[in-house]
């Protein structure tokens, strides 16, 4: 089942005692197990409540063996899967545990179903996949955490929000509290003040230092670099972070060329990236129309030629990066 899913049976009370929580949505799955662990008086959480971090299988059945106190369940967090050669102990126990006992393995990242432990839970309790939030659910989640901080946003602002944090939620969260404390008391939180209060993630540095070779600005993009360099961005990540920008260019081309839409190859695109980032997607749409394939795939292997010039000992990192980068010039295509 999918994180919503299991919000709906959790506030109708319908909580089972195994479970596997996976997925790359930390802060979602997070609030889940919050949730969870507020079923248990508050009183006796500290008695009633345990997670394990690289503790032995043993110590964790003990745990599921021993009765609440002054509670009707017991919760045992497990960090992490078991190894395969652990993973048989476990699935032995899972049928012997008792229901008082509410169970649950976390798994930062997707799980494998193919894992023994992954069919044994799933057979015997509910897997809970927390997927990164769509970007209507992203907008919605941040509209409704301003009206809780006391301010209001509309969608255009939240989304806005996204593009100058990315779509880390508990980043979001932060940089969202800063702008309310900002708008005050019943203040709407706009893209304005957004702007002025949230600190804005570094790739936006490189996509503005990008732009400048692009427009065939080149000292202005020197200097950009210059100014990321010494805040303390290293020649190897920017040159990392651009050869991924330049294979969604070269991708979103693609999309364009076959006759999709717009919108829909912003979509799209952004789909192939971890991040979900629509406005990284819609920049790479944007800087695409301005090189053929040829020279969008000549430009993705000079940046991949970054590393490998230096481990040669050819050039150093930032001398072979600001050559990429004046090749990206229009005087120079």
């Amino acid at each position: 089942m999918d994180h919503n899913e299991f919000f709906k049976r959790l506030k109708a009370g319908n909580l089972n005692d195994l479970y596997l929580f996976h997925g790359e949505e930390q802060y979602v799955m997070s609030k889940a197990l919050e949730q969870i662990k507020a079923t248990v008086e508050e009183t006796a959480r500290d008695i009633n409540i345990h997670t394990f971090k690289n503790d032995s299988w043993d110590e964790v059945i003990t745990a599921c063996e021993t009765l609440p106190f002054f509670s009707q369940r017991r919760i045992i967090i497990c960090c992490e899967l078991p190894a395969e050669q652990d993973a048989e102990k476990i699935i032995a126990y899972l049928p012997l545990k008792p229901k008082s006992s509410l169970l649950i393995f976390v798994k930062n990242g997707k799980a494998s179903p193919r894992l023994s432990v992954y069919k044994a839970i799933e057979e015997q309790g509910d897997v809970v996949l927390f997927d990164r939030l769509k970007e209507d659910e992203a907008v919605k989640w941040a509209m409704r955490q301003a009206r809780r901080m006391g301010a209001s946003m509309d969608a255009q602002a939240a989304r806005h929000l996204f593009e100058l944090t990315g779509s880390d939620l508990n980043n979001a969260e932060k940089e969202l509290k800063k702008a309310c404390d900002f708008a005050g008391r019943e203040g709407a939180v706009t893209k304005d003040t957004l702007d002025k209060c949230v600190t804005r993630n570094p790739e936006y540095g490189i996509f503005d230092m990008l732009e400048y070779f692009l427009s065939g600005k080149t000292a202005d993009g020197l200097r950009a670099l210059d100014f990321l360099l010494s805040e303390g961005e290293e020649p190897m990540r920017i040159a990392s972070f651009l050869t991924g920008r330049f294979k969604l260019m070269l991708i979103g081309k693609k999309l364009l060329e076959s006759g999709m839409d717009y919108n829909s190859a912003v979509k799209a695109l952004a789909a192939t990236t971890k991040s979900r980032n629509t406005y990284a997607a819609g920049k790479a749409l944007e800087s695409s129309g301005k090189f053929t394939d040829e020279e969008l795939a000549d430009a993705l292997k000079a940046f991949m030629d970054v590393g490998f010039m230096q481990i040669d000992g050819v050039m150093r990192d930032r001398d072979t990066l600001e050559m990429a980068l004046i090749s990206l010039s229009p005087q120079k295509r």
